[in-house]
């Protein structure tokens, strides 16, 4: 077995990583599978309300102001 450190900083946002690495010790290979399956869905359904017909879209929104 490889020790993990999870609390080790990965250059991604706080709470990014330490999940994946639960479904993998929960559930192995299908675990982080299945998590990865769920991340990508959830990542499709931003981008469709966002109006994004692919993640190339993306680059073209902007974040607006409203006071």
């Amino acid at each position: 077995p490889v020790a993990v450190d999870a609390t080790a900083p990965t250059g991604l946002p706080d709470g990014a990583f330490p999940p994946m690495l639960w479904a993998l010790a929960a559930g192995g290979q299908v675990g982080a599978q299945t998590a990865l399956a769920l991340l990508a869905g959830e990542f499709s359904d931003a981008l469709t309300l966002a109006g994004c017909a692919d993640p190339a879209a993306a680059r073209e929104l902007r974040t607006i102001r409203v006071d």
